[in-house]
């Protein structure tokens, strides 16, 4: 009966990483939505995913792409699901075939602070999990923009698009 208890927190652990066993996500995926942005706002997760694409070489979001579909939101506050979380700055949820993303209020505000913040939430989209080490772009805890080195850039790009399948 104790194995219960423990099975039951291994699965939020794995939710609260947004990442499922298995997915059909279809890259280069759609941008379905952002919802509740401010203008100012909008337009930072869209330069966001603008450079995501330019630093990879290949789109992997578009409004117009026809694989599976992105939806980012906006969140005031994204509820705590491990005791070690000192403040969420996203989550992605991923369902069989698309995935939704939440970026805090904590973010939005910060150019240096989004980018990183999206890219990860999206390399949970495409199926990575976090990373071990301290000053990658997957670490549990993300850093603003600048202060990753191009060795990091590099290889979680290289990682994305390999998940991604592009």
């Amino acid at each position: 009966m104790r194995l219960l208890p423990f099975l039951t927190l291994l699965v939020l652990l794995t939710t609260a990483c947004g990442k499922l066993p298995e997915h059909n996500l279809k890259w280069p995926a759609r941008l379905a939505g952002l919802e509740n942005f401010s203008s100012a706002e909008e337009e930072r997760v869209l330069l966001a995913i603008e450079d995501l694409n330019a630093r990879a070489g290949k789109v992997l979001i578009d409004p117009e792409a026809e694989g599976s579909p992105i939806t980012i939101r906006w969140a005031n506050e994204i509820p705590k699901l491990a005791t070690g979380d000192s403040h969420v700055a996203g989550r992605a949820t991923i369902y069989s075939n698309r995935c939704t993303i939440d970026l805090s209020s904590l973010i939005t505000s910060s150019k240096e602070r989004i980018v990183p913040v999206v890219w990860h939430e999206l390399g949970h989209c495409a199926g990575l999990s976090h990373d071990a080490s301290e000053g990658e772009v997957m670490y549990s805890f993300t850093e603003p923009l600048s202060t990753y080195d191009l060795s990091a850039l590099r290889r979680f790009l290289s990682s994305l698009l390999q998940a991604s399948g592009l």
